[in-house]
């Protein structure tokens, strides 16, 4: 059993992440991996069983769509496509424009959120929004945990977080009505 969707690399875009790349060069950047990536993947022998799904990077809602414009130059825009830098953001109210705009811009593509956070999932002004999901976040429990203490880290802490988060996943999900998949 194999992977369905591999991910191609990117450079995340969050202005807190240190690097002495620009934001419009990590973007570049990312363009120029997934370029190379669905070139070698394209001009294999292999069969491969899995499907290849170019990130959409960027900060500012325009840089998502200008990352957008040159994976189109480049003939890179995908059935399936992940969307990332948004485990970082806190403002649901961005996340929803970028995905808004870039639902427009590309009606016929599906979206997977890297690092999508429990109130995106709860909000329902992203209900339908977005095909899948993944988070870390279950593992982030500082009133748990205490304040000196900001993951889980013991492999009991890990399962009940984890179990736990689960839970409230599935109950958002069990609200959703457009949402088909989140996971």
């Amino acid at each position: 059993m194999g992977a369905e969707y591999v991910a191609t690399m990117d450079l995340v875009c969050d202005p807190n992440v240190e690097s002495d790349l620009s934001s419009t060069e990590r973007i570049e950047q990312t363009v120029e991996n997934t370029t190379e990536v669905v070139a070698a993947y394209e001009a294999s022998s292999t069969n491969y069983d899995f499907q290849l799904v170019p990130v959409i990077q960027g900060w500012k809602p325009r840089e998502y769509l200008e990352c957008v414009d040159a994976f189109r130059d480049r003939g890179l825009i995908r059935e399936y496509m992940g969307i990332g830098s948004v485990a970082r953001k806190h403002a649901n109210d961005e996340i929803h424009e970028i995905l808004t705009r870039l639902n427009n811009n590309l009606p016929s593509t599906d979206f997977h959120l890297f690092g999508a956070k429990l109130s995106i999932v709860r909000d329902h002004r992203f209900w339908g929004q977005f095909e899948s999901c993944d988070s870390a976040a279950w593992r982030f429990r500082p009133s748990e945990l205490g304040r000196d203490k900001m993951y889980a880290e013991s492999k009991h802490e890990k399962t009940k977080f984890f179990y736990t988060y689960k839970q409230k996943i599935n109950h958002a999900k069990s609200q959703m009505q457009a949402q088909t998949t989140l996971f």
